[in-house]
């Protein structure tokens, strides 16, 4: 076993509860962090500056004096319609057209088997009470943007901020107290001339660990935060109209898994720094 495994593994069996806290604490860090961070791509316009029908979709447009649990009921019952492959609802907000009908009104989008089924489907929808206009084919729409306001924008950069400063604090006081437990050891093997990159490198490691960690958990979140913003027409998170776009849900949850692993690595890095110091030397 190499020196750089042997420490890694004696590191990890050392980590009792304060100090496992401790490591989860900075992935819990890293969580907030890439929170923040990504809320600056999720708060904004679409990546698409273009949305065209496909010959196989349709969307219906339906009022919002519906009630919620009306359109859950209609959603889900379009869901089982024996053509339907898919069903999704969105806000007018999101979304503007050439000839915007009046008002504030929901989004049905559905995706049939074929064109044939989508003609068929789109004749059965134009004749319910409960929708207002159907379109099949060809209509373009353009998502709308949904710019963060100064005073958000400021919010989110501070936030960020503190969450740098808070992760730097806490991986300072974790790795001090990892080292304090290992005083003996460093200076053995600072005394047998083990190179300094072979005694840091576990303590990277580590650190790259808590935010892998956290960038996964970071990615599951995301994902079921998506999932409801998709499946529920009320859910307030529909105010990031990125969590409504699966591509930038994807995008967002891989980045924040390497940026994860990254800014783990580095604070990892800030950590092992601490083994200079002359008290593991004599």
């Amino acid at each position: 076993m190499s020196a750089i495994l042997y420490l890694l593994k004696e590191i990890i069996c050392s980590l009792r509860r304060k100090n496992l806290l401790l490591c989860l604490a900075l992935s819990g860090m890293i969580i907030v962090f890439l929170a923040l961070f990504s809320s600056l791509f999720l708060f904004t316009e679409p990546i698409e500056d273009d949305i065209r029908l496909k010959s196989q979709e349709v969307i219906a447009y339906l009022p919002l004096t519906l009630p919620t649990a009306a359109i859950r009921e209609l959603l889900f019952e379009i869901r089982e319609h024996p053509q339907v492959v898919t069903a999704t609802f969105r806000f007018s907000e999101e979304f503007h057209r050439e000839a915007p009908l009046p008002g504030r009104y929901g989004l049905l989008f559905i995706t049939a088997y074929d064109i044939a089924s989508a003609q068929v489907l789109a004749t059965e929808l134009a004749g319910r009470n409960d929708i207002m206009e159907v379109i099949f084919y060809g209509e373009l729409l353009k998502p709308t943007a949904t710019p963060l306001t100064a005073t958000m924008k400021i919010g989110f950069v501070a936030g960020i901020l503190i969450a740098i400063a808070g992760a730097l604090l806490l991986s300072r006081y974790l790795f001090t107290r990892l080292l304090a437990g290992f005083t003996d050891h460093l200076r053995l093997l600072h005394s047998a001339a083990i190179p300094e990159r072979t005694i840091q490198t576990p303590l990277i490691i580590l650190g790259a660990i808590c935010g892998l960690i956290g960038g996964l958990l970071f990615a599951v979140i995301i994902y079921l935060l998506h999932r409801w913003a998709v499946n529920d027409p009320g859910a307030t998170i529909r105010i990031a109209a990125g969590m409504i776009d699966s591509m930038r849900i994807l995008s967002v949850s891989a980045g924040g898994v390497v940026v994860g692993i990254l800014l783990g690595g580095a604070l990892g890095g800030l950590g092992a720094s601490l083994t200079t110091q002359p008290r593991f030397h004599h």
